[in-house]
């Protein structure tokens, strides 16, 4: 992503999913009360580069809302359970932000 402050590059390990030619993240921290720094920076520029495995690419992110957002957390909970828990933990403060990532 790029810094909304500083206008720098800043690499984010994340777990991801596929659904179709999209990547899934989700913005969990752990369930910490704030969004994540990369999802601030995307929701200022939602231009990156993903690198997946050896592959890199420029995206564009985009918050899922609506339908979609039930199926895909379901596919990112098999992925990786504690989310429920990260969900749960955060739910007095925020809900989690998921993302999704269309190569361009």
């Amino acid at each position: 992503t790029t810094g909304r402050k500083t206008g720098k590059q800043h690499t984010t390990p994340l777990i991801y999913g596929r659904d179709q030619s999209q990547f899934v993240v989700i913005a969990s921290q752990g369930g910490r009360p704030s969004h994540p720094g990369w999802y601030h920076n995307i929701q200022s520029n939602p231009n990156v580069e993903l690198q997946v495995i050896a592959d890199i690419f420029n995206a564009t992110a985009k918050t899922v809302i609506g339908p979609e957002l039930k199926r895909l957390w379901q596919m990112m909970v098999e992925i990786y359970p504690p989310y429920d828990d990260y969900k749960e933990k955060a739910s007095q403060f925020r809900e989690i932000p998921m993302v999704i990532f269309r190569p361009d």
